[in-house]
């Protein structure tokens, strides 16, 4: 395919941990001439003898990575939030929340107030002729300061310092700022008790003819609070999103072996059976029907919580019946079943994830920014391509995406595949099942039901009783090839058809001669935001701006002004609703939910937005030769993977490497015009002095 861009000589590619916010300020990551610029060289993997790598001295590690005081803070919280899960979900943790007392009375966690079968017993004695109480304690202080020491024995110091502690030493020097100290003591803040706090006591007969058992429920809503250091300094006070959870204390018998039996069996069963409608080996064909406009990649715990709640179809509730009441006929024949209460049965708060592939640093390392290979076939032929030409296949795109966009020019996953095997080793023994799942499931997690309840028919009344706050397991993997089989070639096809799609809608090379006018095309979708980030930039209004223009005058476009569009899950509430934001939400052939789209200017008043003779208004240069000196890059960031193409505008006077290097293949002749085809610099000296010459147009 021919080359038009053969001039945009600077590609890099760079997958963080976070999406990168382009900074406002006036923070420079440019030389400050071209003596100074990046330098590389060294062939590499390519489309053809015109390719090479050249990787460069810039680390991708630049002022647009750095992390704002606010961001670190935010990033510090979901690490503690993580700690309280961690903690919850331990198996020490989950064997307290459910307590079994013997015939002797023994069993009593040491130490408890009011999760105390005796206190319990002494204070909230059940009356024969009543058979059950309950009781709300959400007033109750001195119930509630009880509880607060009860949560400390359930959870106890050492579990939490045990999490607290191998999560500071991994981060320790990203927050030393932040942190408390490297102790637990230090954070501990204790438990607070939500608006939910409630007693349930009753006397249930499991099966006919059987002694009546003994059973108390306490469900309430606990906040940890953890001490941390503000974006100012300050010593402040985090307190955890509160969520369910039942505790369980009563006499052992046929009732605690029933919801033991629930309690211990239902995680692994639901991840295990995946020929079974509804199971938590979750796939994004699950997740179409229950969720809008839901995306290969983004934010899993929304579309899980829709599928699980979905009540058209009900696919996982009815799984999840079918399967408890599997369990509760094991242990008795009749007369038992299992209820899910009214409403929703989880929330995102409830959903948790474990892990996610795309976000493990250890395996997805930072490349340096690649310079000065030859015939950038990726910017060219893809990226950047007219998007009237077919462009670059995908199994070319996907072979050069993935050699220069890692450091060892390979995709790994050892480090999460490691993860992910530790997870699935408590609830799947068959090794060659969990060899498959690993290979294909690229994020894991867990999520709570609070809300089930154990319906006893015979004898009974229908008495109904609480199970204790179950952890779920899940696994997501994109299965929308079905010839695709691994997680690295679903990413890989989805990056390359998501790139595709911006490129018909962004920036997209004009074709000979309307190139010579103006470079790029961009739908409308996009002029119309960049006229709002414009409007936004300057402060004025689009009529003020038009009226400054109509009249010879011209706007500067410095460092801060960075034209930036794309989705609200980016982060930017500002985009929920643009033109761009709804185009690329509601498409299917866009894969991931956050994007965005920028350009960052690294000089000040080169380029700026004037009228040409046509009428139509965009961004050119500013006259003279200053094109040379001209600082300008073209960002997108699909999820957590952002592409970066650098204008390298000629300077004559530099000696070191040309930017872009001899073109191999054949190009259209006239884009160049009348200079050789190994440089760049003729097409812009002349734009220079074409007044009317437009990078992109606005309206």
């Amino acid at each position: 395919m021919k080359k038009l861009l053969s001039f945009l000589g600077i590609i890099g590619l760079v997958a963080t941990s976070t999406l990168t916010v382009v900074a406002c300020g006036n923070e420079r990551d440019y030389t400050k001439d071209n003596e100074g610029e990046e330098t590389g060289e060294g062939p590499g993997e390519g489309e053809g003898s015109g390719e090479g790598t050249g990787e460069g001295g810039e680390s991708g590690n630049g002022n647009e990575n750095t992390e704002s005081a606010i961001e670190k803070v935010a990033k510090y919280k979901d690490l503690l939030d993580k700690v309280w899960i961690d903690t919850f979900e331990d198996e020490l943790s989950q064997s307290k929340i459910m307590t079994k007392i013997e015939k002797d009375l023994s069993g009593d966690l040491e130490g408890t107030k009011i999760f105390n079968f005796g206190y319990l017993t002494k204070n909230y004695p059940i009356p024969t002729e009543q058979g059950s109480i309950k009781i709300d304690f959400s007033h109750n202080d001195q119930a509630k300061q009880k509880m607060k020491n009860d949560l400390q024995i359930i959870f106890h110091d050492e579990t939490f310092s045990g999490y607290f502690t191998e999560m500071i030493k991994k981060n320790y020097d990203k927050y030393r700022d932040i942190a408390i100290g490297m102790a637990w003591k230090d954070t501990y803040g204790g438990f607070e008790i939500g608006n939910e706090f409630n007693l349930v006591g009753q006397y249930i007969t499991p099966k006919p003819n059987a002694t009546k058992e003994l059973i108390y429920t306490l469900s309430l809503s606990p906040i940890l609070k953890m001490y941390y250091r503000d974006e100012s300094g300050n010593k402040d006070i985090y307190k955890t999103t509160p969520f369910e959870i039942n505790l369980l204390i009563g006499e052992n018998g046929n009732v605690m072996q029933m919801v033991d039996a629930v309690k211990d069996k239902l995680p692994s069963q639901l991840l295990n059976n995946n020929q079974e409608p509804g199971a938590t080996q979750f796939e994004y064909n699950d997740f179409k029907n229950s969720t809008k406009y839901v995306k290969n990649y983004g934010n899993v715990k929304k579309p899980i919580v829709n599928f699980v709640n979905d009540s058209k179809q009900s696919i996982f509730k009815n799984n999840l019946v079918k399967t408890i009441d599997e369990i509760l006929k094991a242990q008795v024949e009749t007369g038992v079943n299992v209820e899910i209460d009214p409403g929703d049965l989880i929330n995102q708060k409830n959903v948790s994830v474990s892990g996610d592939w795309l976000k493990t640093e250890e395996d997805w390392s930072q490349t340096k920014s690649l310079t000065h290979f030859q015939n950038n076939s990726l910017v060219n032929n893809l990226i950047l391509k007219n998007k009237n030409d077919p462009g670059m296949n995908e199994e070319t795109a996907i072979r050069l995406i993935e050699s220069r966009l890692f450091t060892s020019r390979v995709i790994k996953s050892e480090t999460y595949d490691e993860k992910l095997n530790k997870f699935l080793n408590k609830y799947i023994q068959d090794k060659k099942v969990k060899k498959q799942i690993v290979h294909e499931v690229h994020a894991h997690g867990n999520f709570k039901l609070s809300n089930l309840q154990i319906v006893f028919n015979t004898q009974n009344n229908n008495v109904k009783l609480k199970i204790p706050t179950i952890i779920v397991p899940w696994t997501y993997k994109n299965n929308e090839s079905s010839q695709l089989k691994s997680k690295k070639e679903e990413f890989l096809s989805a990056l390359y058809q998501s790139i595709l799609f911006a490129n018909q809608h962004l920036w997209n090379v004009n074709k000979n001669p309307v190139v010579f006018q103006t470079m790029f095309n961009m739908d409308w979708q996009a002029k119309t935001d960049y006229q709002k980030a414009l409007q936004k930039a300057t402060n004025t209004s689009w009529e003020d701006i038009t009226n400054k223009l109509n009249n010879g005058g011209k706007i500067a476009i410095n460092q801060g002004m960075h034209f930036q569009v794309g989705t609200g899950a980016s982060g930017n509430s500002e985009m929920n609703g643009s033109a761009i934001g709804d185009l690329m939400t509601t498409s299917t052939a866009m894969k991931f939910e956050s994007f965005t789209s920028s350009i960052k200017v690294g000089t000040d008043r080169d380029l700026v937005v004037k009228k040409g003779s046509n009428g139509k208004f965009g961004v050119g240069l500013n006259g003279g030769d200053n094109f040379q000196w001209a600082k300008l890059d073209y960002n997108l960031s699909f999820g957590d993977i952002q592409i970066k193409a650098r204008f390298p505008w000629f300077n004559p006077n530099y000696n070191g490497p040309e930017t872009t290097g001899e073109i191999i293949e054949e190009l259209n002749d006239g884009f160049y015009g009348r200079w050789p085809l190994d440089k760049d610099w003729g097409y812009f000296r002349d734009a220079t002095h074409k007044p009317d010459w437009l990078l992109f147009e606005l309206n």
